[in-house]
């Protein structure tokens, strides 16, 4: 008769490690671009929020707000503070009469700082989105 083997060999254990190892692998990048994403919302909720600022601040005063301005109205950096909002002139013009430009900008050094697939998203006074990196626009305003 031949005895039976009781427990686990080396080799199946190292084969179980491996797995272990690749799904969490897997796993870890797939929450990290995950987390990357949801930061991005805080971005473009705040680019929204500076938008209809400007608009009321626009009806007032018939030109729009300066970062400047937009810093007393503590409106320069994201709730979650991921990024800072700046405000600049229209693109076409240069005038902060006729439109403006608001770009989100990672803080450097913050969880944001390596999303390499939107770096900075703006906003303009038309409402036209935009972004820098490798993602397409659409991407990085969902």
């Amino acid at each position: 008769m031949r005895a039976y083997q009781k427990g686990v060999t080396l080799i199946e254990l190292m084969i179980v490690i491996a797995v272990v190892s690749i799904l969490g692998t897997i796993a870890l990048t797939s929450y990290r671009n995950n987390v990357t994403r949801g930061n991005r919302v805080d971005a473009t909720a705040a680019l929204m929020r500076l938008a209809a600022q400007q608009e009321k601040l626009y009806i007032v005063n018939n030109t729009y707000a300066t970062t400047a301005v937009l810093a007393a109205l503590g409106l320069t950096n994201t709730d979650r503070g991921y990024y800072t909002l700046t405000v600049g002139p229209d693109a076409v013009t240069g005038l902060l009469t006729t439109g403006f430009v608001a770009t989100a900008t990672p803080v450097a050094g913050g969880p944001q700082a390596n999303d390499t697939l939107c770096t900075t998203l703006t906003l303009d006074n038309t409402g036209t989105r935009g972004s820098t990196g490798t993602a397409a626009i659409n991407d990085c305003w969902k």
